[in-house]
């Protein structure tokens, strides 16, 4: 197919000026981008199917399907843990979907856990200045209650546009391996704005 792709593509660039060389690689640049989407798309179903299980019904196969799947999110794959780690928070993370308006975080609740969007689009709002952002799936949220003294949360998360899906990592398993990177990165952010 690629062979064909680039034959074709001679044949049209000499009208054009462009070398035969310069659309090779282009047509390669252009491989290189759909498998690197394809391979950050997350697969909502897969996940589903897991954290429907006890989490000590899942199976090797299950945990280590999931920890690839959670795992390749850029926001996750920045907090450096280890593998054994991240089996431990698979095994125990648990899928929630919500209907539009329906609210994930409440602001003043107690902070109990962790969450990474999966799926669906959401806005974080404040009730003294309205809508902060938008949150699309890749990102995470509700580090900030729980790196708080209070445990409070100072924001409400709402869900923007079904299908909203959210994987819940709870404290405990936030506090012993995600907490520590959050806390060296919000000592840095306030070192910045001193």
């Amino acid at each position: 197919e690629k062979v064909r792709r680039v034959s074709v593509a001679q044949r049209r660039s000499s009208a054009f000026g462009i070398t035969p060389e310069e659309i090779a690689q282009a047509l390669l640049k252009q491989d290189d981008l759909a498998q690197s989407v394809q391979g950050r798309i997350i697969h909502t179903n897969r996940i589903e199917h897991i954290t429907c299980k006890e989490p000590w019904t899942r199976t090797p196969e299950d945990l280590e399907t999931l920890r690839a799947e959670i795992f390749k999110i850029p926001s996750c794959q920045k907090l450096e843990l280890t593998d054994a780690a991240q089996r431990e928070i698979s095994r125990f993370a648990t899928l929630h979907k919500f209907e539009p308006g329906a609210c994930v975080i409440k602001q003043g609740e107690c902070a109990d856990a962790y969450y990474i969007l999966l799926d669906g689009t959401m806005k974080v709002v404040s009730t003294s200045k309205g809508v902060i952002s938008e949150m699309y799936a890749g990102d995470t949220f509700g580090e900030g209650g729980l790196l708080e003294d209070s445990h409070l949360r100072k924001m409400s998360v709402l869900a923007q546009e079904y299908p909203v899906a959210v994987l819940r990592i709870d404290k405990l398993h936030y506090d012993r391996y995600i907490k520590s990177f959050h806390a060296k990165e919000k000592t840095r952010r306030e070192a910045v704005f001193r």
